[in-house]
């Protein structure tokens, strides 16, 4: 449309031109009488026709081209709010699409901590299905039986080992496995050091024919334990380590200690002078009595 109103303004402007010069001409022949007058009046009235005709021709071309502008800008218009109307949807679903990811973390990491809280359980009951003793030993006192439930409330032994085995510090302090643990009376106590040499009687088996079995004193208790039903007297406890683990007959056979026998001890406190008449408990596996399962 802009080429158009050019082309057209061009040729008016050119067309007026040729009438002024066409004008100038007539003029100049008629001061020289070479034409007629009513001709050169009729070829102007024509001219001036042709020129009224390109005015209206540039007119029309200039409202062509300012209905093109306007269309221009309307188009321009209206696709720069499709554009913005279309940012706005994208990042409208954008916004939905991070909330709904938001959700289905959130939701996905509420599962995995379930699932941890249910594996954690699993793994626990799996545990407990099965009781492993730290040690090897002879489980007594069970209180356990088929439908049984312990109580967690309530801490409660549900059996007891007496462990087997020799522990290696014992080994090498005595060449015995089994440990006979003893009470001293506070009046003796003092005369009482570890190294110190033991006979040790089997109150199962008789002196007399069965003889005694050497020992050697491995721990002094340092506190008195105090009179209870069983003793009436202020005692400490002694730990006496034996040399055998059985009784050897007069024709060599054997017969093997077992845990939980009573003896009565002669600590040696020197050459000529022992201490008599001990108050003894039962022999003992490892330095604990026993090991509780709870």
């Amino acid at each position: 449309m802009g080429d158009e109103g050019a082309i057209a303004r061009y040729q008016i402007n050119k067309q007026k031109q040729s009438v002024t010069d066409r004008q100038n001409e007539l003029q100049q022949q008629e001061a020289n009488g070479k034409i007629d007058r009513e001709k050169q009046e009729q070829e102007v009235q024509t001219r001036i026709a042709e020129i009224s005709r390109l005015e209206q021709e540039e007119k029309r071309y200039s409202l062509l081209i300012s209905q093109a502008r306007e269309r221009l800008i309307n188009t321009t218009v209206i696709t720069e709010k499709d554009v913005r109307d279309k940012m706005a949807d994208n990042q409208k679903r954008i916004a939905e699409i991070d909330s709904q990811i938001s959700r289905v973390i959130i939701d996905n990491n509420k599962r995995i901590a379930e699932l941890d809280s249910q594996i954690s359980q699993a793994q626990q009951t799996i545990k407990y299905q099965k009781i492993t003793a730290p040690i090897d030993g002879v489980v007594f006192d069970l209180k356990a039986r088929p439908g049984f439930v312990p109580q967690p409330s309530q801490a409660e032994a549900l059996l007891k080992i007496v462990p087997d085995g020799c522990p290696t510090q014992i080994k090498d302090a005595a060449k015995g496995c089994l440990v006979a643990e003893v009470d001293v009376t506070n009046q003796d106590i003092g005369f009482v050091r570890v190294g110190q040499k033991t006979d040790i009687r089997i109150d199962s088996f008789s002196y007399s024919e069965y003889g005694d079995i050497k020992g050697e004193v491995i721990s002094i208790g340092s506190d008195a334990l105090p009179p209870d039903e069983n003793h009436r007297f202020y005692r400490f406890p002694v730990r006496v380590s034996l040399s055998s683990q059985e009784l050897v007959l007069k024709d060599k056979s054997t017969l093997p200690l077992q845990s939980g026998m009573s003896v009565s001890v002669n600590i040696k406190v020197n050459e000529n002078r022992t201490v008599l008449g001990l108050f003894t408990d039962m022999f003992n596996k490892q330095v604990d009595t026993l090991k509780q399962v709870r």
